[in-house]
């Protein structure tokens, strides 16, 4: 960074915050190959990942290797990321974003959650590609700059909403745990109560069954 020209230089900026400058009609047919390999594979395991949406211990029920699948999908990801990266360079929170908004177009479902995701991280990737060209003219901005202007106020909105679920969920839990201790007293305080009737019933009948026997 401190010893090379002001092209390197640059190159080196844009390859660090993202940029499409370098893809070509010679690197865009090896990223086409590459994802149409990785996303036909991770596809075609769409119903073990949904299943594991449920937890390990059920997906283990089902029959699944959940630490088989794991490592898979991970050797996968990193491949497609690498192949990308190498092209374009690091554009981050598109990975947040896409399928965040997909998952609430479509839910857990990964048949249809993977092509929704695909799609709406393409259209944001354009958009964020768009946008960079046309801020100041006859200047091209980083992509990785318009992307977390998008990504990081979605993310605290997202991490805000996960916390006011949590809050939400504690108070209902706390809530119900208040009122089933009140049923349950209550429920004990009549058994009590008609124990207690029963037995000052019985002790007056065993009076009044006596002779000269007093019920009070």
């Amino acid at each position: 960074q401190y010893f090379v020209d002001s092209d390197a230089l640059r190159n080196i900026v844009f390859w660090s915050m993202g940029s499409l400058e370098r893809v070509n009609w010679t690197t865009t047919p090896i990223i086409i190959i590459l994802f149409l390999v990785v996303f036909a594979i991770v596809y075609k395991k769409s119903w073990t990942l949904t299943a594991m949406r449920l937890g390990d211990t059920r997906a283990r029920a089902l029959g699944i290797d959940v630490k088989r699948v794991r490592m898979t999908m991970f050797v996968l990801v990193s491949v497609l990321t690498a192949g990308c990266v190498a092209f374009v360079g690091s554009i981050g929170f598109i990975g947040i974003v896409a399928p965040h908004i997909g998952r609430m177009l479509v839910g857990e479902d990964q048949r249809y959650l993977l092509i929704t995701s695909t799609l709406i991280g393409a259209i944001v990737l354009e958009a964020a590609d768009i946008t960079s060209k046309m801020i100041t003219p006859g200047v091209v901005y980083p992509i990785g700059i318009i992307t977390a202007l998008i990504g990081v106020p979605f993310f605290f909105s997202l991490l805000l909403l996960i916390i006011l679920l949590a809050v939400q969920t504690g108070l209902s839990w706390y809530g119900n745990e208040v009122a089933m201790t009140t049923a349950r007293e209550a429920a004990r305080t009549l058994r009590t109560g008609a124990h207690d009737d029963a037995a000052l019933a019985a002790a007056r009948a065993d009076a009044g069954s006596e002779p000269g026997g007093r019920v009070g």
